[in-house]
């Protein structure tokens, strides 16, 4: 039974790179069938044109993709189909994002209840698209978020050549152990420590993710309720507004 990605496609620009790098992750799981989403009602003539050039690339396989058009509001269409799909792909955010494209974003994270692979734009990480997922690294906490992504990330992460566990450690508590969930199953990884001080994890994180050469970061999404509306905690707001490689999140 062959998984189902979604690709969610709003801004014209950061087409190729998300219809890119949904490739690689069938790819890696071995094969999927891709659902491609235009769900920008103002760009949907321009999204469709990117996928046709996208899909008229020379393969060695067919891949089976189906293409969809959400022409009303995005939302409700990204959380439909993103609920059936296995995982979803989406864009980095912006800081110039129309409400449209931040609204569709976070129904993708934190409504679908699906992992999103977040992707970076394809100028900071235009050669590595094709083959991320060689070096993996992990933000490792004990808490049910970054279960329900690690466990689906696991099929993606099989033919990995390193996998790196990044575990935050607060002074005075106990060394942090390498997670039963990945000993278990056997996974090969190396254990790094992330000293936790005032300032927060995030920027750490990827300095480590850096140091590393990793290609893929995986790790549980947070928000937390600030009056009346959902607010990203801080290591998750660092990363989706810093990471320059696709991070696989799941709230």
């Amino acid at each position: 039974m062959a998984e189902v990605i979604l690709v969610v496609l709003q801004r014209t620009a950061a087409a190729p790179a998300l219809l890119t790098a949904a490739e690689r992750l069938a790819e890696l799981a071995g094969g999927a069938h891709l659902s491609v989403l235009a769900a920008a009602a103002e760009s949907i003539p321009q999204l469709r044109a990117a996928f046709a050039r996208w899909q008229a690339r020379p393969r060695p396989e067919p891949l089976p993709v189906r293409w969809h058009e959400a022409p009303g509001e995005p939302e409700a269409a990204i959380v439909a189909r993103g609920s059936r799909a296995d995982l979803i792909v989406a864009a980095r955010p912006r800081d110039d994002d129309s409400p449209a494209v931040q609204v569709g974003f976070r129904a993708a994270l934190l409504q679908s209840d699906r992992p999103v692979l977040v992707v970076p734009p394809e100028d900071v990480f235009r050669d590595a698209l094709r083959t991320f997922g060689r070096r993996v690294a992990i933000a490792w906490r004990e808490d049910v978020h970054t279960t329900r992504v690690v466990l689906p990330a696991l099929r993606y992460v099989a033919a990995a050549e390193a996998v790196f566990v990044l575990a935050g450690m607060r002074p005075g508590r106990p060394i942090p152990a390498m997670p039963a969930l990945l000993a278990e199953r056997r996974v090969a990884a190396e254990m790094h420590l992330l000293p936790i001080g005032p300032g927060g994890l995030g920027e750490d994180l990827i300095d480590k993710v850096h140091e590393l050469h990793a290609d893929l970061l995986v790790m549980g999404a947070f928000a937390h309720t600030r009056l009346h509306d959902l607010v990203y905690g801080g290591v998750t707001r660092h990363v989706l507004a810093c990471a320059d490689l696709p991070v696989l999140m799941r709230f």
